[in-house]
C-alpha cells in the first residue's frame, strides 16, 4: 500500500511539473504572440505611412505632368506665333517690295505726264 501511495504521490509531483511547464509555456507563446503582434502593428503603421508618402509623391508627380503639359501646350503656341510671324514679316517684305515697285511706276509716269518745255 505504501508503494501505491508513493506512486500515487510520484505522479501527483509529475504531473504539478508537467502543468507548471506547459503553464511557462502558455506564457512565453502568449509574450511571443504579443511582440509578434507588436511588430506587426509597427510594420503595418509604416506601411500606411509609406503608402501616404507614396500618394503624396503620386499628386506631386500629376501636377507637374499637368505643368509639364502646360509648358509644352505654351511652346507649341510660341512656335506656331513665331511661324505666324515669319510669314508675316515675309508678306510684309513682298508688300515693300511690290509698294517700292509701284512708287517706281508712279515717279516714272509723273516724269513722263510732266509739261515738256516747248523746243523752238
Amino acid at each position: 500500500k505504501r508503494r501505491s501511495e508513493s506512486t500515487t504521490n510520484s505522479f501527483v509531483l509529475d504531473q504539478d511539473g508537467i502543468d507548471d511547464k506547459v503553464e511557462l509555456e502558455r506564457k512565453h507563446l502568449q509574450a511571443t504572440v504579443a511582440a509578434l503582434k507588436n511588430e506587426v502593428a509597427g510594420r503595418n503603421n509604416v506601411l500606411d505611412e509609406t503608402q501616404q508618402k507614396l500618394e503624396a509623391m503620386r499628386q506631386e508627380l500629376e501636377a507637374a505632368k499637368a505643368e509639364l503639359q502646360k509648358e509644352a501646350s505654351c511652346q507649341e503656341k510660341v512656335v506656331e506665333l513665331e511661324t505666324q510671324l515669319e510669314a508675316n514679316v515675309c508678306e510684309l517684305t513682298k508688300s515693300v517690295e511690290y509698294a517700292k515697285g509701284l512708287k517706281e511706276q508712279l515717279s516714272s509716269i509723273l516724269w513722263m505726264a510732266k509739261p515738256q518745255p516747248p523746243t523752238s
